[in-house]
């Protein structure tokens, strides 16, 4: 189990410094000169780079190993916060989420790859829900950090004391035994995509409902200050969503680890097409609305990854680093589009407007997923006319 710890940690440290900038963003763009937009737009190039560098990262993982993959992107995660942490204008903190977008381009490829062997059936998804969960327990890091100061002003304090937290992989990731530092990958010359149609609506539906998750990440405290909100109620926001979604992907993953990736899809559209109620309600600007929308925007709109992951472990089997990369780019590029039209609709007609979009999106995300699944059933179908019955989980 501590490859699993390991992988999580490293999980949280890789995936809190955006959500940090993003939560201390007022008191940044005061001592730098940045407007939201702005800001907004330098978290989104760093994502740009995780989306471009993401099928690389899948291959770098491939040959050197999840353990070795798993300490590079963490080093490269201290390099982006020590920079950000120093930085006096626009142009160092660009610098600092081209290391960050490195890393995130590198962590979920070693992570999946990591987890593909840790189990099977409802451990492994159990396993799988955990680690997820490291990305909203980055975002709870930064509502505690923002709650510890009661101010957006010491943002610099805040980013030393992440910096100091990203250094925790270097020794908690395990050194890897001889002659397993390679992801296995099949023999076998045949491909094992099971359909390109598959891939490309899983990278769809990704795309959409990472912007509109990111958006909650990035802007939800932001809209609940311009709500009237105090600084200590809209932190509580951020950590009670970050506690659902943590607790929703390990139940989710647990419970319905064992289904068959047909099933899986359709579990997740499920979980997005709730998550839409809660991003509504987060819109709505009152104290419940945001609390009680928070809640369900994370725990439900949010907590689909792990189930995504584990369909990738299920259907692309000794592929899991290469194909995770690849998906990561339409996740990664959806955490690119998502904060910068985000930001522009709340330049242009308020924070309102702008979280019906992000509505509009996971919905869209939604139906992508139901047609994955459509076509991953249609598929698995085929294969049981040529082989007889799949004995990989339920349907």
């Amino acid at each position: 189990m501590r490859a699993v710890a390991a992988a999580a940690l490293s999980m949280t440290m890789v995936a809190a410094p955006p959500f940090v900038v993003g939560t201390m963003g007022p008191g940044i763009s005061a001592d730098l000169g940045l407007s939201v937009p702005a800001l907004a737009g330098t978290v989104s190039f760093g994502y740009l780079v995780a989306a471009v560098a993401s099928p690389l990262g899948g291959v770098v993982v491939q040959r050197v190993g999840p353990s070795r993959a798993l300490r590079l992107a963490a080093a490269l995660a201290s390099l982006g916060v020590a920079l950000v942490a120093v930085a006096r204008g626009p142009a160092t903190l660009a610098l600092a989420f081209v290391a960050l977008g490195m890393a995130n381009a590198v962590i979920q490829p070693a992570s999946n790859g990591t987890l593909a062997t840790a189990a099977t059936g409802r451990r492994q998804g159990a396993v799988f829900g955990i680690v997820q969960s490291a990305v909203p327990a980055a975002t709870l890091l930064a509502g505690l950090l923002l709650a510890s100061f009661d101010d957006v002003r010491p943002w610099r304090e805040a980013m030393v004391i992440l910096l100091v937290a990203t250094l925790l992989p270097q020794i908690v990731v395990p050194r890897p035994a001889a002659g397993s530092q390679r992801v296995p990958r099949r023999a076998s010359g045949r491909s094992s995509l099971p359909h390109r149609g598959t891939l490309i609506a899983l990278c769809a539906g990704g795309f959409m409902g990472s912007a509109a998750a990111t958006t909650v990440a990035v802007f939800g405290v932001a809209s609940g200050l311009s709500s009237g909100l105090s600084p200590a109620v809209a932190a509580g926001g951020l950590v009670l969503g970050s506690l659902c979604c943590i607790t929703g992907r390990i139940l989710t993953s647990w419970r319905w680890g064992d289904h068959a990736p047909r099933r899986l899809l359709l579990d997740i559209a499920g979980l997005q097409a709730t998550g839409v109620l809660g991003i509504a309600l987060v819109g709505t600007g009152t104290t419940a609305g945001y609390l009680v929308g928070i809640a369900f925007a994370f725990g439900c709109g949010w907590g689909w990854t792990g189930l995504l992951n584990i369909v990738i472990t299920r259907v692309w089997g000794g592929r899991v680093a290469s194909v995770t990369g690849v998906m990561q780019a339409g996740l990664f590029g959806g955490s690119v589009a998502g904060p910068l039209v985000f930001a522009a609709v709340v330049d242009g007609t308020g924070y309102l407007d702008a979280w019906l979009v992000a509505a509009a999106a996971l919905t869209v995300a939604a139906s992508a997923s139901v047609v994955a699944g459509r076509l991953v059933g249609a598929r698995h179908l085929g294969e049981q006319n040529e082989k007889g019955p799949s004995r990989v989980g339920r349907r």
